[in-house]
């Protein structure tokens, strides 16, 4: 529980933008190229840029005002990260702009600015899109000076992502670097979930896997005794008493991970995510069981057979 609320805290900051780097300057305007070679750096998911931003309007509703920016694919990519742009359109609505101005998905406007759009609508808004709701949003794929330079990092590696914008500006005057959103919860989330003792509990899940294999195959040691008589091999012998053993295992792993899935999913942790966490306890836990299990069987094959079977009781 520990573990699902510190990432369901952590996957919230994430959206809302803490891992989102912006680059501007006080006055003026940065080198696009720059931004955009940032994309090949270790570290970094996504690099858009806004060039340009004004303010039009659309015709017919000539007097509601929305900003239009000229931006890369990559902005739109880290903005609405699950929103895959069609080959068919040439600009991006925000959500505000639909409901205002009545738009649906395909819809085909004119602006004041003299653009013709055709317009791809996101399902819905993201934390990070909520302050620019009333954008439009239309494409230059190398732009030479840019407003803003936005590179998202991947979770723990902003610091770092940060010391490699600075170098890459490192001749820019007046250059601000900063974060869409506050990373203060999120780096103290973080901080204090690789700390947690926690972290170390699959190895009780992984001792009790163990127990469970060496009691299943301790109180098989007779029949396994008896396979020998029959005349299975040593190897036959153990094979058998390690599928039996390990078939209980794997039964009791699957039930453990999907109660920890349902555990994470119920604090808030996406459903991906706790599948993941789930896996990651069947791989540790079961390890140890599984070692455990065909040691355990080994022996037992290998043990004097008319000495089990005289105690079998």
């Amino acid at each position: 529980m520990i573990t699902g609320r510190s990432l369901a805290t952590m996957e919230a900051e994430k959206a809302k933008g803490s891992t989102v780097v912006i680059v501007d300057r006080n006055e003026g305007d940065i080198d696009g190229a720059r931004c955009l070679r940032l994309g090949s750096s270790a570290g970094v998911t996504a690099v858009g840029t806004v060039a340009r931003v004004e303010t039009v309007g659309v015709l017919g509703y000539p007097s509601v005002p929305f900003q239009h920016a000229v931006v890369t694919p990559g902005l739109i990519g880290i903005l609405y990260p699950s929103l895959q742009v069609r080959q068919n359109v040439t600009g991006i609505a925000g959500e505000a702009v639909a409901d205002e101005v009545g738009l649906v998905d395909g819809s085909e406007v004119k602006t004041t600015g003299g653009s013709t759009l055709v317009l791809q609508l996101p399902d819905e808004g993201t934390p990070r899109s909520q302050d620019r709701a009333r954008w439009l949003y239309t494409f230059e794929s190398t732009p030479t000076r840019v407003r803003e330079c936005w590179v998202e990092a991947t979770p723990g590696s902003v610091e770092r992502v940060r010391e490699v914008i600075a170098a890459t500006f490192s001749e820019t005057r007046d250059l601000r670097v900063r974060s869409q959103a506050s990373t203060a919860t999120y780096d103290a989330t973080r901080a204090s979930w690789l700390a947690r003792p926690t972290q170390f509990a699959w190895t009780g899940g992984a001792l009790i896997g163990a127990a469970i294999a060496f009691t299943l195959t301790f109180t098989r040691r007779h029949e396994l005794a008896l396979y020998r008589l029959l005349g299975a091999s040593k190897s036959e012998t153990a094979l058998i008493g390690v599928v039996a053993t390990c078939a209980s295992i794997f039964i009791a792993t699957i039930l453990g991970a999907e109660i920890c899935a349902v555990a994470m999913r119920l604090v808030g942790v996406s459903e991906r995510l706790a599948n993941q966490l789930g896996l990651m306890q069947i791989a540790l836990s079961s390890s140890a069981a599984y070692v455990i299990a065909i040691a355990a069987c080994v022996l037992a094959a290998s043990g004097n057979t008319t000495a089990m079977i005289r105690n079998r009781n």
